[in-house]
């Protein structure tokens, strides 16, 4: 029926704010549609066509056809109601019908109890009532005229939010498409170094297998040794530079007299590896420290140097295999982490290895061990922050030089 064509298809109640698919013609309320398509999916829920809140096309007949509508309901109903007095508008006194108002008692009341109302209404303010229910009715469409502009005001507010986070998801979408663009290039790059790799690779191969070939032929004839090593003129490097994570810096660690020096219990420092400005050393404690002396070895890494603030570096710490009577590279005990540094602060594992394992594994040889570390930035970004740092203390050294030198020549 009639009711049914201005009902929207979602909440399936009277329609408000109407708005019309284009694709399937079928009516909704601006709410229901915009919640739809921002909380669930981008497609209209009766014909599944892809949809977007700005192609929704704004109804205004929807609301004047309504109201005409409920207006002639209402004068129909009024047409009934006018047949026979209704008991709720007649006076309990004088059974007539309520045609006057009383402004000093805020009542209705019929014209019988105005002109003869005795000591109750004597000397009060009257109005008919039908000036009353007008002057009413003016104050009621100003409000709700009021209420539209504003409930105007609020959907198109509420429009131009829907048009920003559109815009907010193009934004999205484009940033990401950059980013593809970006590793795409990145990876195309290392395959080309992966390519130029495998070829230098495959070219020594060849060189190899024909070198094969002619001692295996000449193998009964020559009594001297052919070093293969001589065949390879050109070590390739099996570590690929990458554009977005730099390369670890490499330090290592001698410790000789290792028992002698476990007694003390004092930290053993490493040498000072400078990393573009920054410096670090490997903190040991033979004996181990805490909770963890005299069963394990604790071995932490120290930045020694650097800019006054904390900072996240990723570092390794390697203790190398010296078994006899060949050391296995496979055997190395490696533990990588990721922390935040201050200057002075020291990271890593207060049980690194079992101190009586050391000696039987094959990590202790001639009573000393190795140990290896490296460390390095989490991006690019982070390294060139520590340059600009760098950067900074060179030339205020430098300045500082230039003062001296300043004053060395006016002493001279």
């Amino acid at each position: 029926n009639i009711k049914d064509v201005f009902r929207c298809f979602i909440c399936m109640e009277k329609l408000k704010d109407a708005r019309l698919c284009p694709h399937c013609s079928k009516l909704c309320c601006h709410t229901c549609m915009r919640r739809w398509l921002c909380e669930q999916r981008s497609h209209c829920p009766h014909c599944r066509a892809h949809l977007h809140i700005h192609e929704l096309v704004k109804c205004r007949w929807v609301e004047e056809v309504t109201e005409q509508l409920e207006s002639l309901k209402f004068v129909s109903q009024n047409n009934k109601s006018h047949t026979k007095i209704i008991p709720e508008d007649s006076c309990e006194i004088h059974k007539e019908r309520l045609t006057v108002f009383c402004n000093t008692c805020m009542t209705s009341i019929c014209h019988q109890c105005a002109l003869w109302g005795g000591d109750i209404h004597h000397g009060h303010s009257f109005q008919p009532i039908e000036d009353i229910y007008k002057q009413c009715s003016s104050k009621i469409s100003n409000e709700v005229s009021a209420i539209r502009q504003r409930l105007s005001s609020f959907v198109s507010k509420a429009e131009e939010l829907d048009k920003k986070i559109e815009k907010t998801k193009r934004a999205k979408e484009i940033a990401v498409q950059e980013v593809q663009v970006t590793f795409n290039n990145i990876a195309s790059r290392l395959d080309r170094q992966l390519k130029h790799k495998v070829e230098k690779l495959r070219g020594q191969k060849d060189s190899l297998s024909s070198q094969m070939h002619s001692l295996e032929q000449f193998l009964c004839e020559i009594d001297r040794d052919i070093s293969i090593e001589s065949l390879i003129t050109e070590d390739v490097e099996i570590v690929f530079d990458s554009e977005v994570v730099p390369r670890f810096a490499h330090g290592s660690f001698h410790i000789k007299d290792y028992t002698r020096k476990k007694r003390y219990g004092n930290p053993l420092f490493s040498r000072i590896l400078d990393t573009h400005g920054l410096k670090w050393r490997l903190k040991v404690y033979p004996n181990g420290s805490g909770s963890s002396s005299g069963e394990f070895i604790s071995v932490f890494l120290e930045l020694h140097a650097g800019p006054q603030r904390t900072s996240k570096y990723e570092y390794r710490i390697e203790l190398v295999h010296q078994g006899s009577p060949h050391a296995d590279p496979k055997k190395n005990i490696i533990r990588e982490f990721a922390s935040d540094f201050d200057v002075g602060e020291s990271w890593g594992y207060n049980r690194f290895f079992r101190l009586d394992l050391l000696s039987r594994e094959g990590y202790l040889l001639h009573d000393s061990i190795q140990l290896r570390f490296s460390v390095r930035h989490p991006s690019y970004y982070a390294r060139c922050s520590d340059l600009e740092w760098v950067i900074d203390k060179l030339e205020q050294k430098h300045q500082n030089v230039v003062a001296e030198l300043g004053k060395l020549k006016d002493v001279i």
